[in-house]
């Protein structure tokens, strides 16, 4: 919603884009996480990383600044949770 208020849908596109493909390069590297080490620290580990990259960009939305900082968060918030997509998969078999 930010990148469709601030650039339209070029924006919007132009992000997903980015993100899809920062996430393209870094997954076939994080998605052995999984399998060498805890699945449950794996995602815990990934949702906090998430979370602290998701509370400074609310925190640079409120405050106006540049959409490029807030732009590269979001592709941040998306390659630390192309770690935590193998986790539960990997688990799932073990249930």
């Amino acid at each position: 919603m930010y990148a469709n208020r601030t650039g339209g849908a070029t924006a919007v596109g132009v992000l997903a884009v980015a993100r899809y493909l920062a996430i393209a390069i870094v997954a076939p590297l994080t998605s052995t996480l999984a399998d060498q080490y805890s699945r449950k620290r794996v995602m815990i580990a990934s949702d906090l990383v998430r979370m602290v990259l998701v509370a400074p960009a609310a925190m640079l939305v409120a405050v106006h600044t540049a959409k490029w900082y807030v732009y590269l968060l979001v592709i941040a918030v998306g390659v630390a949770g192309a770690a935590f997509r193998p986790a539960p998969a990997a688990i799932l078999p073990s249930l």
